[in-house]
């Protein structure tokens, strides 16, 4: 009796020890991805925010995990100086994290989300998309402004025919908006010729229905 009795009390401790130790392990298994972006188990309070920003790896290399964990498996390696994409980062009750989410390229063409720590690596920048495509478009309406200035327009009064259908442009580069068309065998009356950086451009300025706009002479004889 007293041996069964010993031997039921150690398999008691046994299986409260492993009970402990389980719970201790898994518990950061809680907040660990999964490569779909997702958890592996729900866990309250966690959200990714997205985001578009770069980043520059600063460490000697960095991993990037399957999981917002380091202890969560690594799905690259980069080395110093690599630029990263990054596209989210993780939250914790509404407050970020140091894990950013990246998206990582696989052998078989497709991608996979990965994390990463800001411990290894310099933020450049962040912006919301929309904030990003508005200063896209600024931008490129810069460019067309600045475009703009480096140009000059000769007065000249005369008319051309049209050899091959042509596109009529707001401004005298392929880049611009396109007006209307001209159709082969119509003249064109020339209001202008285009000099850019001082140089005569293939370009010239032309009446179209009433406004301005512009066409290459590559089209004119």
């Amino acid at each position: 009796m007293r041996k069964n009795s010993l031997v039921r009390r150690v398999a008691v401790v046994a299986m409260a020890t492993a009970i402990a130790f389980t719970g201790f392990v898994g518990f950061t298994s809680r907040n660990v991805y999964a490569n779909d972006g997702s958890y592996n188990e729900v866990t309250e309070g966690i959200s990714i925010r997205d985001i578009s920003a770069t980043g520059v790896v600063v460490s000697e290399y960095a991993n990037i995990r399957d999981g917002a964990s380091t202890t969560a498996p690594v799905l690259k390696t980069v080395d110093k100086g690599t630029r990263l994409d990054l596209t989210g980062r993780v939250q914790k009750d509404g407050e970020d994290t140091k894990w950013f989410r990246v998206y990582v390229d696989l052998e078989d063409g497709g991608q996979s989300a990965g994390y990463i720590s800001n411990l290894t690596f310099d933020m450049e920048e962040e912006a919301t998309p929309a904030a990003k495509a508005e200063t896209t478009e600024k931008k490129a309406a810069a460019a067309k402004n600045t475009e703009a200035c480096v140009f000059t327009v000769e007065k000249v009064n005369k008319t051309m025919k049209v050899a091959q259908d042509v596109w009529v442009r707001k401004g005298p580069k392929t880049t611009y908006d396109i007006m209307g068309s001209l159709a082969a065998g119509k003249t064109a009356k020339v209001t202008g010729q285009v000099f850019k950086h001082g140089s005569k451009a293939c370009w010239v300025q032309v009446d179209f229905n009433g406004k301005t706009g512009y066409v290459c002479t590559d089209y004119l004889k």
